[in-house]
């Protein structure tokens, strides 16, 4: 029987890494000093969409600190955080928009009261009637939150997956594993490898994904390690099992290939619970064997440079294919629509780093990889990734600037989520720094991934938001972010590309 636990929040392994919030952030944002990444700006990170509707310059309605409800203007934002100031006073706090003391002024009267505060504006010499007068005339010149906030409100944490569910896992050597979620945090799924469920030993301290008192392996429910149970043995990958599941997946894999509803045990997670975006038939043809990509390897330890990738194989999962890496020639299946993939001459339109593939020193000019030279001489064409994943707009992409504000989990220790800061912009990619971190742990992240949060998304879950370093003196040594162990590349025999 695998052990479940419940969600209570992150543990604090680390005595040094304190829970954190962002008081210190919103008082310079009062005062011009900082600013947050719009919620609009990010991937949906709510199960409900909320990202257009949170804007400044309007009215909601505010309990603020126990008193009574009251009619607020907004007049800034900080990621889910709203800058609210009490109509007829000069009175301002800061509240979270997703808080359930916020509510939309069309609730007034039919599922919320309001009452003016005890005290107002001196301008007004108590005449309350006035008071009211010109309150409901700012109410009504200003826009509010839509009447069916309550609901998406209501939703904005709700779970697709539950505790106990089984899923595949790919680990950080490129297998697929099978594994449990143990616990869930809105679209954060904790997914952890049991030694039931395993037919070799499992090594705690050298496996992040393993079984132990203290194992948190988080990733989104979109989160490219999660598959279905039996898509190993559907596309012939490497499954690492016990030999009852590989029979059983078998059955799967048969009845999907014969075009049948296959048989699931209760509580398996199946491929119509983890669906892809549809990719049509005229762009998978455009997609071929032997073509290349510019990647950031999801599964390395090393976060701050894009590699030169192959794609192996076209697997049976529709829009899924093996890329191998062009450095060590490991592989692992990935679905095409994904924050990791480029096309070739990306990291050269934005500027940013391309590591040399393993003995490339023949495609150098100048001692520097000419990814250029190296095509020409592999005879690859790339990836056509930029047809099946345009750029965001233009616009989007400027929500994102240097020195901007988010929250972010960390890929090297995912149970964590910290302030970070965009250190630069390239393109649809940003370099992110971690507070109280230097730059040996800047990372570049998709602007799509879902491992980037609007600050305010962890008070939100009831996760805790934590500074790598705090209450520490300024000059003190600093704990790099634990990094997962380095992959070794994988023999062919122990995958089937066919």
């Amino acid at each position: 029987m695998v052990k479940v636990k419940p969600f209570v929040g992150a543990t604090l392994r680390n005595p040094n890494r304190t829970p954190n919030n962002w008081n210190q952030e919103l008082e310079q944002c009062e005062k011009g000093e900082s600013e947050a990444v719009p919620v609009s700006a990010f991937s949906k990170n709510l199960s409900s969409d909320v990202s257009n509707i949170l804007k400044t310059n309007i009215n909601i309605v505010v309990n603020d600190e126990g008193e009574v409800n009251w009619v607020a203007a907004v007049e800034k934002s900080y990621g889910y955080f709203a800058l609210c100031r009490s109509l007829g006073s000069t009175h301002k706090f800061w509240t979270n928009y997703m808080s359930d003391k916020v509510h939309s002024v069309e609730e007034i009267g039919r599922s919320v009261n309001i009452a003016p505060p005890a005290t107002f504006h001196s301008k007004y010499n108590g005449d309350v009637d006035k008071f009211i007068e010109d309150i409901e005339r700012e109410i009504s010149n200003r826009q509010t939150l839509p009447e069916n906030f309550a609901l998406l409100k209501a939703g904005k944490t709700v779970a697709r997956f539950h505790i106990g569910q089984r899923v595949e896992l790919l680990s950080s050597n490129g297998h697929i594993r099978v594994a449990h979620i143990h616990a869930v945090c809105g679209r954060r799924l904790n997914v952890i490898v049991s030694q039931s469920d395993s037919p070799v030993e499992l090594v705690p301290d050298d496996d992040p994904q393993a079984e132990s008192d203290n194992a948190e392996n988080w990733v989104d429910e979109d989160s490219i390690f999660l598959f279905p149970v039996g898509f190993a043995t559907l596309n012939g990958y490497s499954l690492v099992a016990n030999q009852d599941y590989i029979e059983y997946t078998e059955h799967i894999a048969a009845a999907r290939r014969a075009g049948l509803q296959p048989e699931y045990e209760p509580g398996d997670v199946r491929f119509d619970d983890l669906k892809k975006p549809e990719i049509s038939e005229e762009l998978m043809n455009k997609v071929e064997i032997g073509q290349k990509c510019e990647l950031i390897d999801p599964l390395s330890d090393d976060f701050e440079c894009l590699v030169v990738a192959t794609v192996m194989a076209k697997c049976a999962s529709s829009g899924y294919v093996i890329l191998s890496l062009d450095e060590d020639e490991s592989a692992f299946p990935i679905h095409l629509i994904n924050v990791f993939m480029y096309p070739i001459g990306y990291s050269e339109m934005y500027r940013l780093p391309l590591e040399d593939p393993r003995n490339a020193n023949n495609y150098s000019l100048d001692g520097k990889f000419d990814i250029q030279e190296y095509m020409r001489a592999t005879g690859a064409t790339s990836v056509p990734i930029d047809e099946i994943r345009p750029m965001p707009p233009q616009e989007r992409m400027d929500q994102f600037k240097p020195k901007m504000r988010l929250e972010a989990a960390s890929f090297y220790d995912n149970q964590y989520i910290c302030p970070a800061e965009i250190v630069s912009v390239h393109g649809r990619v940003i370099k992110i720094k971690y507070n109280g971190h230097n730059d040996a742990n800047e990372e570049y992240v998709d602007i799509d991934s879902h491992s980037l949060l609007p600050a305010g998304w962890c008070e939100i879950h009831g996760y805790q938001l934590q500074y790598p370093r705090e209450n520490t003196p300024a000059d003190a040594p600093v704990e790099p972010f634990k990094r997962l162990p380095k992959r070794e590349a994988r023999d062919e025999d122990n995958m089937d590309h066919s």
